[in-house]
């Protein structure tokens, strides 16, 4: 039951995060362009592979922590349904090449984003 607690309380601070950030990004960059739900899904890649590098594998940081911050804070942070909307958007509005970027670079750098979370996660245990 705590760890359940613990991962819907850190879900909300990740949609917290999430709408922060959506808000400051979109603020500062073009509507036509997906940026800030690429930034989040590469921030929250890259916040994962140090999580599972960083957070102790002991029974209790397992059992608690790590969901909470695996599932809970990132699971709410990052936005994978709406880059799949964004993507199918693109797609539909004709924008062949800003989805192949999008889909491209989201693909791409999300998973070199995560080994790189991880190498730091590494280096730092």
């Amino acid at each position: 039951m705590i760890t359940l607690l613990l991962v819907m309380v850190a879900g909300g601070i990740g949609v917290g995060l999430r709408f922060l950030i959506e808000g400051l990004v979109s603020a500062q960059s073009s509507q036509s362009f997906p940026w800030a739900t690429l930034l989040i899904n590469l921030l929250g890649a890259f916040a994962i592979g140090v999580v599972v590098e960083v957070v102790p594998t002991s029974p209790d940081a397992a059992m608690h922590v790590r969901p909470a911050l695996a599932m809970g804070l990132l699971g709410g942070f990052t936005t994978f349904s709406a880059f799949a909307l964004e993507s199918i958007t693109l797609l539909e509005t004709g924008e062949l090449l800003r989805a192949g970027i999008y889909i491209g670079a989201t693909n791409v750098v999300g998973i070199a984003a995560c080994a790189g979370g991880l190498l730091l996660g590494r280096s730092v245990m």
